[in-house]
């Protein structure tokens, strides 16, 4: 999993749709941090699901320094090699 994460992370800074100051091991550690305080938000009843989904989606998003707004991105829908579905 964590190599798809870095496929994914490496794809987006080299076309600019991702922040490329930071490195791409911290952001697939902050990636899977994050998927988990969204899972744990849901298992504790804090957040719906699709609330959880909200928040990691827009989560991600800015962590990765991707846009919030304009382009519709899917994160149960990821492409390239490493999603298949």
């Amino acid at each position: 999993m964590v190599l798809c994460l870095t496929r994914i992370i490496e794809r987006g800074q080299r076309s600019g749709e991702f922040d490329k100051t930071l490195s791409v091991g911290w952001l697939a550690a902050a990636v899977i941090a994050l998927g988990h305080a969204a899972g744990g938000e849901l298992a504790a009843e804090r957040l719906s699901a699709a609330e959880a989904q909200k928040a990691l989606r827009v989560s991600l998003l800015r962590l990765v320094g991707g846009m919030t707004s304009g382009r519709t991105y899917r994160v149960s829908r990821l492409p390239g090699p490493c999603w298949r579905g």
